[in-house]
């Protein structure tokens, strides 16, 4: 057998460990002759059959490396908040609404919760509030923004474990304007100075700092740059205490009944909401189960997903499986090789079971060999996957006693289960046909055979046809037509402390016709999570329990100009009037027409919109529905009415001159809003970053999938190369008979063309459930076609005949008079 070079690098490596195991084992005096005599054999049968063992061995450690890689994911992502040592007690309320079009469930809750909680139930030993904002901090004229600021209750530290590096331990955040800085964000505005007892300034509100946090783990399910006290809010005059937007969590009694409390939240919900227009349910949200199973809104951050979680669970166990068809397949199809051996092993009275020791010892050593090989590929890919995962943590897979014993066990487990096969079967040889040369394999090892093939092609079908469903949906989200236009669109957020102001932006800008084709603003842009929430909604004269949720956005006049959004009935914004009466003129959605009961756009022009008993405004005109949202989310029934506040500015630029008009931009802000750090990105990019945890998960699944093809390749390829060598004399007799070398190559892989088939017929219906039942959790989604199917099928079949006829072509290409003398 001709050897490469890299092969035999590998196969060195391989000499020198198995040497040391050998010798290990030599060095030790044991009653046990046998067992070292078994592992003698083991190691030399190792060596006789190089090219197997390097394929048995490296499928092996690329299924195991790869459980590692999966491995440290899963418990990463199952850590999250586990840290903190009250964990188990920690409960979040989850705000629920019942609408008549639908149930909202929401992270934010009204002020007045926690207290209230606290007060009627004993075993709430604490409550703390809090909720995060973006803003602008200076000291020493150095402006930085902060995109994860939270304002909390003082309790806050004594829910959870953030440990105080600098400052008082107690009786944080009791005193208005006070605030707790992280190591990293003290370093951003102070340097090396020491903060503690030192202000900064939001915009004019000074803010004193009375210690510094550790920065926050990566598997913390909120992050933050700074904690300000949540009592700075409760003393502003304008705070809204009814609104529903501050998230609550509690932290309750050792041995609460959580049951018996959620049964009794009736109570609270008919004290905190007296004149509900619509049903509510708060409801008690276990801290550890929020990363994983949470997806509210007022979510901190974009969860994880525990259905990806349990999908590379999946994957990650068909690697190893199918790494492990591998070895059962190569053993067993090689086992008649060492028929002699066998044969003179029961002539010298080894019985039945002293051989399947022998099989299951050199399974056992082979797993072993593999497992420090996965080690070291783990260690080396981990850098590539952390980075691929966005886990920001450290490689600790290997610190864990429980991953261990779980990987020991399973490769113990897994020798004995995938061992204990092909030693039955080699133990089943007659000594006497053996020592001829004539041992058979018994006949259902054939079938056996051709089943894990089976297996193999039929996983790898379902996988493939998954991570295409999986792109083709990611592609659908991000390039379907979303009833607007993001295009060239620059987005620069106005400071809070000059929403209000003037329009000098645009002003200044509207010099640079040939930079800036149009101008506009708004509350909320696409993409993002609307704060402007409510319910109450109702047509005048509706019953209260038509009352329904709408989102509010607050717009400049062109905004539907600006981003070509259709006008379906009635008229865009003709007055300034922002006092909410009947000559309000306000817009809506197709979807909040729908959702109020009109039977057209027309007939909802004119009508007027309460909220409660207050009036929003007149209906003016119904626009086309347009995402403002992933693709994820329906489209929610929306108002949009004119304002001079200012959230953000949208700017359409022209593409060749985008850096100017950026230089531009930034100089027309600094002028405008002296002092704040100048932000801006552009909007389509923006929209799309909502797919970021879509993208990742299906790169991470499309990576493994291939891992998968491959090592059935290489099991493929390890087994097709033994059937060509076995096959040697007919192949050269068919030659001498007038075969040509596309009738042998075509005779050679007629039985895989077969077998993909068949395993297609059996793939291709489990593929298509998994993949519509996955397709159903977006509201707007790609429908199976019938090529996702075939094209996994295709490949796999092109990928057997080119291993099968690549092996194939030397032999048939041979001369047979030479493979006859050999014979």
């Amino acid at each position: 057998m001709t050897k490469d070079y890299a092969g035999i690098c590998f196969f060195q490596v391989l000499v020198r460990i198995l040497s040391g195991i050998v010798i290990d084992f030599g060095t030790i005096r044991t009653k046990d002759l046998m067992l070292r005599n078994y592992l003698i054999t083991a190691y030399r049968n190792l060596l006789r059959n190089r090219f197997f063992s390097i394929i048995n061995i490296s499928g092996l450690a690329i299924g195991m490396a790869a459980c590692i890689l999966i491995g440290q994911y899963i418990v990463f992502e199952k850590s999250f908040d586990t840290f903190h040592t009250k964990y188990k007690n920690i409960y979040r309320l989850v705000n629920v609404r019942h609408y008549p079009t639908h149930t909202d469930e929401s992270a934010g809750c009204v002020t007045a919760l926690g207290p209230l909680l606290k007060e009627t139930f004993p075993d709430v030993k604490e409550f703390a509030r809090f909720y995060k904002s973006t803003r602008v901090f200076t000291v020493n004229n150095n402006s930085v923004k902060f995109t994860n600021v939270l304002s909390a209750d003082s309790t806050f530290f004594k829910l959870f474990d953030f440990s105080i590096i600098t400052g008082a331990n107690k009786k944080l955040l009791t005193k208005p304007n006070t605030l707790v800085l992280t190591t990293s964000s003290a370093k951003v505005l102070f340097g090396k100075e020491d903060p503690i007892g030192k202000t900064v300034l939001q915009g004019k509100i000074p803010y004193v700092v009375e210690a510094v946090a550790a920065d926050v783990p990566a598997n913390s399910h909120f992050k933050f740059d700074m904690v300000l006290s949540f009592v700075t809010d409760l003393n502003d005059p304008n705070y809204c205490v009814s609104c529903n937007n501050r998230p609550t969590y509690v932290l309750l009694e050792e041995n609460a009944d959580v049951q018996s409390l959620q049964r009794k939240m009736t109570n609270i919900t008919a004290q905190l909401h007296p004149q509900g227009d619509v049903k509510r349910e708060y409801i008690f949200q276990p801290l550890s189960e929020i990363h994983l199973n949470s997806h509210l809104r007022f979510e901190f951050e974009q969860n994880g997903n525990a259905k990806s979680v349990m999908a590379l669970t999946v994957v990650a166990a068909l690697i190893l499986f199918m790494a492990w068809l591998n070895y059962v397949n190569l053993t067993t199809s090689m086992s008649i090789n060492r028929s002699a051996e066998i044969a003179v092993r029961m002539v010298n009275g080894s019985g039945r079971g002293n051989l399947i020791k022998q099989f299951l010892i050199e399974s056992l050593l082979v797993n072993v060999i593999a497992l420090l090989f996965a080690i070291l590929i783990a260690q080396m890919a981990f850098p590539l996957f952390s980075a691929l995962t966005a886990m920001g943590s450290a490689f600790t897979l290997l610190t864990d006693s429980l991953f261990w014993v779980t990987l020991l066990g399973s490769i113990i487990v897994g020798s004995i289960i995938y061992g204990f096969y092909p030693a039955v079967i080699a133990s089943s040889f007659k000594p006497i046909q053996a020592l001829k040369g004539k041992a058979l394999l018994p006949g259902g090892v054939y079938t056996m055979r051709i089943g894990l093939v089976f297996l193999q092609f039929s996983f790898s079908i379902i996988l493939m046809a998954a991570t295409i469903a999986m792109y083709r949906q990611i592609s659908f989200m991000k390039n379907r037509d979303l009833g607007m236009q993001l295009d060239q669109t620059l987005v620069v957020p106005v400071p809070n402390d000059f929403r209000d102001s003037g329009d000098g932006l645009r002003t200044q800008l509207s010099n640079y016709p040939q930079s800036f084709s149009a101008i506009t603003y708004t509350s909320s842009i696409p993409g993002e999570n609307a704060g402007n929430v409510g319910g109450g909604f109702l047509i005048e004269n509706a019953p209260l329990e038509a009352s329904q949720q709408v989102y509010s956005y607050y717009i400049d006049k062109n905004y539907f100009d600006f981003l070509s959004i259709r006008v379906l009935a009635g008229k865009g914004f003709v007055s300034d009037q922002l006092t909410n009466d009947k000559n309000t003129e306000i817009i809506i959605n197709e979807a909040a027409q729908k959702a109020f009961g009109f039977n057209s756009s027309e007939e909802a022009v004119g009508k007027v919109i309460y909220q409660n008993t207050n009036v929003v405004g007149r209906i003016q005109g119904v626009v086309k529905d347009h995402h403002n949202r992933s693709l994820d989310q329906p489209v929610y029934p929306t108002i949009y009415q004119y304002t001079k506040g200012k959230g953000y500015y949208l700017i359409k630029t022209n593409p060749e001159n985008a850096q100017r008009a950026i230089g531009l931009v930034k100089e027309a802000f600094e002028k405008n809003y002296p002092n704040n750090p100048f932000e801006f990105y552009f909007l389509d990019e923006y929209f799309n970053a909502q797919y970021v945890e879509h993208t990742r998960f299906g790169k991470i699944f499309g990576i493994f999938t291939m891992l998968a093809v491959f090592i059935s390749c290489l099991g493929l390829s390890g087994l097709s190369l033994y059937t060509i060598k076995i096959r040697t004399k007919e192949i050269a007799l068919r030659k001498v008979l007038g075969a040509t070398v596309a009738n042998l190559l075509g005779m050679l892989a007629r039985e895989y063309f077969r077998l993909t088939v068949v395993a297609f017929i059996a793939a291709a219906p489990i593929a298509y459930f998994l993949i519509d039942q996955w397709l159903q959790k977006f509201s707007y989604h790609i429908t199976v076609s019938w090529w996702m199917l075939v094209v996994p099928g295709l490949f796999i079949l092109s990928i057997a005949f080119l291993t099968v006829s690549t092996q194939s072509l030397k032999t048939a290409l041979a001369k047979p008079a030479d493979k006859l003398r050999n014979e």
